[in-house]
């Protein structure tokens, strides 16, 4: 043999003892554990408008006077209030809820619209908000009052509108969407 494969064995040598030296400083344990599972039970959602979670019983017509004042009727001099009941009772988390109206049809200018509070409600831009914890109930109170003698300006408008209907008279609808939410935990 020569010199050159000498040194060439002996170079394997070094690298192979090299090898088995380096991998042992760099072995690890490795274990794999059996699997454990997290559970959780999902908080029931219940907030529907199938009168479940939501009664609304807006009636404006009061009871007036028959000689004043045809059954089922409103007219100017008339005011009242309607109530829109929301229920959490049934559902696991609490609720944010919204109370937004459309567009009105048939509302005479002079008849506004007022919170439990007396703050008057703009329905064209106002909303109602607030929030039901897990179990709890709201009634929300809403007032109305058809003004009587505002100007002779309003007189027509309110004259015109009690005419346009017809015999079947003019009919004033309010569409009325309640969303609930729900609100988001908070940790104790």
């Amino acid at each position: 043999m020569k010199k050159k494969d000498y040194l060439l064995i002996i170079l394997l040598l070094l690298v192979g003892i090299t090898g088995i030296y380096v991998g042992s400083t760099y072995a690890k344990y490795v274990e794999q554990l059996d699997e454990k599972t997290g559970d959780a039970v999902i908080a029931k959602w219940n907030f529907s408008g199938d009168n479940e979670n939501v009664s609304m019983d807006i009636d404006f017509t009061n009871t007036y006077d028959p000689d004043t004042l045809v059954a089922q009727r409103i007219a100017p001099g008339t005011e009242g209030e309607f109530v829109i009941e929301l229920f959490n009772t049934s559902s696991e988390v609490g609720i944010d809820y919204e109370i937004a109206f459309g567009t009105a049809t048939g509302k005479a200018a002079s008849l506004t619209f007022y919170d439990a509070n007396d703050q008057e409600i703009d329905i064209t831009s106002d909303t109602l908000s607030g929030n039901l914890a897990v179990g709890e109930n709201a009634e929300i109170r809403i007032k109305w009052a058809w003004a009587y003698d505002v100007s002779a300006e309003q007189d027509a408008a309110d004259t015109a509108l009690g005419t346009a209907g017809g015999e079947s008279g003019t009919k004033l609808s309010i569409p009325i969407t309640i969303t609930g939410t729900q609100t988001q935990p908070v940790e104790q």
